[in-house]
């Protein structure tokens, strides 16, 4: 028997708030009017979020505890990944909030190009706990808290609810199911990186082991 998705979805604002969903995704959630998405799509939650600041070791601009200023954030030069070479981010928003802005030098479309330019260079990278985990498997990098206050944030599956009825669709949307359950919970918390990684395996500034 296949789980059924709950009908209830989040506005298209919380979707964009995922700081690395493709732009064009973001775009055309943003597109409907509540009631229309609420119409004609469905998702769930895959897991909960929320950004880190991520250098190489021995980076200048992290102090002798790992961790980083709000000054020290914006003097710096940050790589940006973008699957289209836009530089929108909630990331952003959240300092403009605050009156200070960061200096993007650089937009890459690849997680992989831009963790090799951080281990090579003084540059910065924003990026979800997740994909922070990734990177410092090998416990290469300083992984720290940003040093402004953010909010958490959901990344889920969007599908459309015309495809429901479809036998495939239904097949695969069960399959997905069980990975997410499996991986990160029913309610999106069982997250394998900083803030509920108990014994701190990715090296988290802040984090308790």
């Amino acid at each position: 028997m296949i789980r059924r998705p709950p009908r209830s979805t989040p506005k298209p604002s919380s979707a964009a708030s995922d700081v690395y969903k493709r732009q064009g995704l973001r775009s055309e959630l943003k597109s409907y009017s509540d009631d229309k998405f609420d119409e004609y799509f469905n998702s769930f939650l895959i897991y909960k979020d929320r950004p880190l600041c991520v250098g190489r070791k021995g980076n200048p601009f992290f102090d002798k505890n790992g961790e980083i200023s709000l000054e020290n954030y914006t003097a710096a030069n940050h790589v940006h990944v973008s699957y289209d070479g836009t530089i929108d981010s909630p990331v952003n928003d959240y300092l403009q909030e605050i009156g200070r802005k960061r200096n993007i030098s650089m937009s890459v479309n690849y997680v992989s190009v831009a963790k090799e330019i951080i281990r090579a260079s003084d540059y910065l990278i924003t990026l979800s706990g997740h994909l922070a985990s990734y990177f410092n498997k090998a416990n290469n990098f300083i992984v720290s808290p940003m040093p402004f206050d953010t909010n958490e944030y959901s990344v889920r599956l969007f599908w459309n609810k015309r495809s429901e009825n479809d036998a495939a669709h239904a097949w695969m949307l069960g399959k997905l199911y069980k990975i997410q359950e499996k991986n990160f919970g029913l309610d999106g918390d069982n997250v394998d990186h900083y803030y509920t990684d108990p014994e701190n395996r990715y090296s988290v500034v802040g984090s308790n082991p």
